[in-house]
């Protein structure tokens, strides 16, 4: 497995990789954010036919060194993946819904660089978002073309998004083969930003809103909320797509398509709906 990044600095945009235990940044190249151009990524990021990438998008904060360290080594674990890109971010504001208010944009910035990254290669393309990340995406996702977001998977976890994303700036994923939706019913940051927006979140309550997706048999929505694994998580309850071993397992499972093996590990099965046990 092989570790690269993009990351959104201020004024430019670096293109590196992560080397060694500490997955350190090592930088390739940098551009100015105005000479943006599409192919770049695919010109330091080579890819061979029917290898599995997977695009990780980190929280608020999630990309500070200690913090993505962490991610990583804990995605590192997923057996199936090749290369993990992670898209490196900085909150444009020091207050959280100003900061999520802003973040949209810098995922539109880079959509050039992902759509036609994902778009163009012949490798097996899946997308993890984490909570604010999954603002990033939804700017690649809004300024993109259904021929580009050509991914097997796309997986949100805890995803701090309005309830009805889906039919605003991301009714093109409808298109993808499989979006996996994780919530969390007593996830505690999804439950202050639910107050701070008045509205839904849909990694808090997507569950509620399952005759939203009735029609796409393709997104379901898992409740890791009773997890045995899960319950000696923090109050929290945010980040448990890497600190939850089962629900790293169903990740898994569903980069690689095992869907014989994933059965065993949900229970309550409806449409749309089961809970990771």
């Amino acid at each position: 497995m092989t570790f690269y990044y993009l990351e959104l600095k201020q004024k430019e945009i670096e293109i590196g990789k992560n080397t060694g235990s500490n997955y350190h940044r090592q930088a390739m190249v940098s551009f100015p954010r105005e000479q943006l151009a599409e192919h770049q990524l695919s010109s330091y990021i080579p890819t061979q036919s029917d290898e599995t990438v997977l695009v990780f998008i980190h929280a608020l904060w999630g990309g500070a060194k200690n913090a993505h360290q962490h991610s990583l080594k804990k995605l590192s674990t997923i057996s199936g993946i090749d290369k993990i890109i992670s898209v490196v971010w900085h909150a444009d504001h020091l207050f959280y819904k100003k900061a999520w208010d802003l973040s949209i944009a810098q995922g539109a910035l880079i959509s050039p660089l992902i759509n036609t990254f994902v778009g163009t290669n012949q490798c097996h393309n899946f997308v993890l978002c984490h909570s604010m990340g999954h603002r990033i995406f939804e700017g690649t996702v809004k300024m993109g073309s259904s021929e580009q977001l050509r991914y097997q998977g796309v997986i949100l976890a805890a995803a701090d998004l309005d309830i009805d994303v889906f039919e605003n700036n991301m009714v093109h994923l409808y298109e993808v083969p499989k979006i996996v939706i994780y919530v969390h019913q007593n996830d505690w940051l999804l439950s202050m930003s639910k107050v701070r927006h008045q509205r839904d979140r849909l990694g808090l309550n997507a569950h509620e809103h399952l005759e939203r997706w009735q029609d796409h048999p393709n997104l379901e929505i898992i409740d890791v909320t009773y997890s045995q694994a899960g319950r000696r998580l923090k109050m929290v309850n945010h980040s448990y797509f890497k600190n939850n071993q089962m629900a790293l397992k169903d990740l898994e499972y569903v980069i690689n398509q095992q869907d014989a093996e994933r059965i065993h590990t949900l229970t309550n099965r409806q449409t749309n709906f089961a809970e990771l046990r």
